[in-house]
Order: structure tokens, then C-alpha cells, then sequence
């Protein structure tokens, strides 16, 4: 059903050219996440489920850690941009074309692909210099939380993964949205002093 759904989603947008805007191709960033970020997790849970297998080699638990936590870290930071995709869209409508090209968008498509893997893959470096200190029992995925108690000296670790995944899309998400909050009550304010209304978001499509 995640392959079929986001796979339809992906077409529709790549075969339509009145959804060629950023909104969309940010849309398509996050389908492709969240095709990878099923597939790290449903395979292994089908083999528990139906082979009844229920252990992982390291080096599989230390991969499906990596690929969950680069995708959970695209899919929040791809939201981040789409806020800023609607600040553009609403406090700089006249320059919203030129500041939101497609190379543009690419370049923040690029970012978040850039800054998720390294994220991940630093994180995971870090992991794997530490000591298991056991049991090595995981009561979930091969996940943040239930990984670091099996470890010992993962405070590191844990402010980074709190930084790369929380911290830093909140602030980016905030940002934007209040400057979106900030112009539409200065908008509210020209309308009720009577002066004319801002013009209509504009459409562009690639």
C-alpha cells in the first residue's frame, strides 16, 4: 500500500503540469522518504512475523538505524520547507517566482538529502564507537530510543539525535510561520483601515 499510494502520488505530479510547483516537488521528496523509510522497517517485521526470525546481525540492526533515522530527518525537514515554501508564497508575493525557481528548489531538496544523510551518518558513527553493554535484546526497531540504554556514554549521541531531528526543524518550522502569522495580521490591519488588499498569491508552474 506505501509503495502503491506514494508511487501514484509521484506519478500524477511528475505526469501533470499544473503540479509542477514547489509545494509538489516537495511532495515528491517526501514520497520517495517515505517508500525508504517503510521499506527499512516492513521487510524485517514480515520475517518476524511470518519466519518467526526474530534476531538481526549488528551490522543489519546499525544499517535499518541509519536509513530510518536519514529518512524520519528528511521527512521532517522537507515540512520545514514546505513553511518556507508558504512564507515565500505569502509575505513576498511579488517575488515569489524568482525566489522560489526550480533551481531553488533543488538546492533545498539537495540540503535536506545532504544535511539528513550526514546527520545520520555521523550519528551512527558515533554509535558504533560506543560499547554494548547489554542485554542485546531491542524491544523495537533498530531505532534511536531503544538502542541507547543498551550503550554505555550515549549522551553524545542523544543531543545530536535531538538536534538533528527535533530541534532544528522546530526553529526552522517556527520561523517561517511566524513570519506567515506577522503578515496576515498586518494584512488584517490595511484591510480594516480601509486601504486596498494585497494582491492574490500567484501561480507558477516550471
Amino acid at each position: 500500500m506505501v509503495l502503491c499510494g506514494n508511487s501514484l502520488i509521484v506519478a500524477a505530479i511528475t505526469c501533470s503540469s499544473g503540479l509542477r510547483t514547489p509545494t509538489y516537488f516537495f511532495l515528491v521528496n517526501l514520497s520517495v522518504l517515505d517508500v525508504v523509510c517503510s521499506c527499512t522497517m516492513v521487510p524485517k517485521l514480515l520475517e518476524i512475523l511470518v519466519a518467526g526470525k526474530k534476531s538481526i546481525s549488528y551490522g543489519g540492526c546499525m544499517a535499518q538505524r541509519f536509513f530510518l533515522l536519514s529518512s524520519v530527518v528528511g521527512e521532517v525537514l522537507f515540512f520545514a520547507a514546505m513553511a518556507y515554501d508558504h512564507d515565500m508564497a505569502i509575505c513576498w508575493l511579488l517575488h515569489y517566482g524568482s525566489m522560489m525557481s526550480p533551481r531553488v528548489c533543488a538546492a533545498l531538496a539537495g540540503a535536506v538529502w545532504g544535511v539528513s544523510t550526514l546527520g545520520a551518518g555521523a550519528n551512527s558513527c558515533l554509535m558504533l564507537r560506543l560499547t554494548c553493554r547489554g542485554p542485546n535484546v531491542v524491544d523495537h526497531f533498530c531505532e534511536i530510543a531503544p538502542l541507547l540504554p543498551l550503550f554505555s556514554s550515549t549522551c553524545v549521541n542523544g543531543i545530536m539525535a535531538v538536534v538533528t531531528s527535533s530541534l532544528l526543524n522546530v526553529l526552522l518550522t517556527m520561523v517561517s510561520y511566524g513570519f506567515i502569522i506577522s503578515t496576515i495580521l498586518r494584512f488584517v490591519q490595511l484591510r480594516g483601515s480601509g486601504e486596498p488588499s494585497p494582491p492574490a498569491r500567484p501561480t507558477s508552474s516550471w
